[in-house]
């Protein structure tokens, strides 16, 4: 497989084999020191939605995984793993699983690492409540 040269695109980015390579002169978010960061924000059994009109109910909450950056400082990103609110039923299942990586926690915000991305996780409070019961089973009460 070849590269993918992107280096035209307004965040500057090069795709090698599918994978984000992080190259010198994009924009990148961090969590500034003493912020809450992605897993202080959001936990299994949170409703979620996002800027671009997916959401469901968080399962997982990954990470932190560190990328590399141009001045060397690693870039710490997460992951929310979560299914579609009619998939809750099947939340164990890998196929009913949705992957929302690089999310970085800024001002309380969950937010892409790329700056040149503006797409945003919301937590939706609508009342609705998903938690551990005693088995270790998420319900919804």
């Amino acid at each position: 497989m070849q590269d993918t040269d992107l280096s035209e695109a307004p965040w500057n980015v090069r795709c090698r084999y599918g994978a984000t390579e992080i190259v010198a002169g994009a924009g990148y978010r961090r969590t500034p020191e003493g912020e809450p960061k992605v897993p202080d924000l959001v936990a299994p059994g949170t409703k979620i939605k996002t800027s671009y009109g997916t959401g469901g109910i968080v399962v997982e909450v990954t990470g932190p995984w560190l990328q590399d950056s141009e001045d060397g400082i690693g870039l710490e990103t997460h992951t929310i793993v979560y299914v579609h609110e009619e998939d809750w039923p099947r939340r164990r299942s890998n196929l009913a699983k949705r992957w929302i990586s690089e999310l970085v926690a800024v001002g309380g915000r969950l937010l892409m690492l790329f700056e040149a991305n503006d797409d945003e996780v919301l937590i939706v409070d609508d009342g609705t409540r998903y938690r551990d019961d005693a088995g270790g089973q998420l319900s919804m009460f």
